[in-house]
């Protein structure tokens, strides 16, 4: 702009490096905020830059993650690697320790940018009402959860005008007890089992979260043959199909579960 009103050569665009500034093409929403974040650390005599906001959305986001578990019968961890300085997956586990149950979502939306954690926080919100919903026995399946989380991410998204936030996810119940895996997907490609002699893949079909009204369904796996079971989203489903490290091109993000002693008291 300062160029054109010098009636420049535009060639010297290119000595600035604009994309610093405005990547191309042009995401209307994070234009939109880095604007405003420009004009409020104006007022507060640039107190706080742009790159010191996408730190402190670092620290949240990397706060938000749960805590290992570690039981007799269960072990929880994962895997968090953000492609960039953000990410676009989110998750949550928890156990219901008098029901010897675990619960947990994962989620993938578009995006590696201060959009994208504005996205999974407000997503993340979603998910965590409807499963509050549902232990207060306001939603009486899973598939009420999901069907709830889809109407929301419906709603909200069209709301803030946030076109195309398509997500992708899937919520599980895991009853350790009798080994069983009730799951519901929304977009997710599949789920890793381990049994003993190796891994194998479950595919998935189902329609992605905000896409359309339809009902999600539950699934049930019979996991009592199974050492571990991993959801991920396709970041690392990418890289383990391209063997590389290197090739990483996107989030990387997976919960593995492992039952502790299974064929020791399948023997038994």
């Amino acid at each position: 702009m300062f160029l054109s009103k010098q009636n420049m050569n535009n060639t010297k665009l290119k000595d600035l490096n604009i994309n610093y500034f405005i990547a191309t093409p042009i995401d209307k929403d994070l234009f939109t905020l880095q604007i405003a974040t420009f004009f409020n650390n104006f007022k507060l005599g640039f107190s706080t830059t742009l790159e010191e906001t996408v730190k402190k959305a670092q620290i949240n986001q990397a706060e938000t993650l749960p805590d290992f578990i570690d039981k007799d019968d269960l072990a929880v961890d994962y895997i968090y690697s953000p492609y960039l300085n953000l990410s676009g997956d989110l998750f949550k586990y928890w156990l219901d320790e008098e029901q010897n149950i675990l619960y947990g979502y994962l989620f993938d939306c578009t995006g590696h940018d201060l959009i994208a954690w504005r996205q999974t926080a407000k997503i993340k919100t979603i998910f965590n009402y409807a499963f509050r919903f549902y232990d207060k026995k306001v939603f009486k399946s899973l598939t009420e959860v999901m069907n709830n989380i889809n109407e929301e991410i419906l709603f909200q998204m069209d709301t803030d005008s946030d076109t195309s936030a398509y997500v992708v996810a899937i919520i599980f119940k895991l009853d350790i007890q009798n080994k069983k895996l009730y799951y519901i997907p929304a977009g997710m490609p599949n789920i890793l089992l381990k049994d003993k002699l190796a891994y194998r893949e479950i595919a998935l079909c189902s329609n992605l979260l905000g896409f359309s009204t339809d009902n999600y369904q539950e699934e049930v796996l019979d996991v009592s043959n199974v050492e571990e079971i991993v959801f991920c989203t396709d970041g690392l489903s990418d890289l383990l199909t391209l063997g590389n490290i290197q090739n990483k091109k996107d989030d990387i993000t997976a919960i593995f579960i492992k039952l502790k002693n299974v064929f020791e008291s399948n023997t038994k």
